[in-house]
């Protein structure tokens, strides 16, 4: 509610610069991590809840709760790791250099996802988190197993082997690949 009244019209949108101290990004439709970065832009800039919920009341929105504060800071906590992600590797792959590492970052990123999420116990969203893991294995569990994502995993001079936790998974990943470099 709050990104359509200030994104629709200049007065709300002074009322929040005012309260917040700053010009509250909205999210945009074409960009996947516009809502993150928002919520992020929100939380940061949050003063109080006598200062918000007077910016909400007077937008006619409904006022926000400790528990509302919590929640927010909780899912912000869950994207976070889904969004570094993601941003490193737009940010990789839109470089000039990045076109020739594409494939290669696929299989180490997602281990180091799954730490980041897995790293503490939500409150509320652990349901989501549990989601997230879910989805990422649905996507990506079947790529550990192709030889090829591992060889570009395996060879990428960032990487090497390193993603790898365990001795017994680098040899055995080892083992996969030597049918393709022999």
């Amino acid at each position: 509610g709050l990104w359509n009244k200030i994104g629709r019209s200049v007065i709300p949108s002074e009322e929040s610069f005012e309260g917040f101290g700053i010009a509250l990004q909205t999210p945009c439709p074409t960009r996947w991590n516009s809502l993150f970065d928002s919520l992020v832009a929100f939380l940061q800039n949050f003063k109080s809840f006598e200062v918000v919920n007077k910016l909400f009341s007077s937008l006619t929105l409904p006022l926000l709760t400790k528990e509302d504060i919590e929640l927010l800071n909780e899912y912000m906590e869950v994207m976070k790791p889904l969004a570094v992600v993601l941003c490193t590797v737009s940010d990789i792959l839109q470089g000039e250099k990045g076109v020739f590492l594409g494939v290669g970052l696929v299989l180490p990123l997602i281990p180091r996802l799954k730490d980041l999420l897995n790293k503490r116990v939500y409150l509320h969203l652990g349901p989501i988190r549990d989601r997230v893991l879910e989805k990422v294995d649905n996507r990506f569990g079947k790529l550990f197993e192709d030889p090829w994502y591992l060889m570009a995993a395996l060879t990428h001079p960032c990487f090497k082997a390193h993603w790898i936790k365990n001795r017994r998974s680098q040899e055995n990943a080892k083992l996969k690949l030597r049918p393709l470099i022999q």
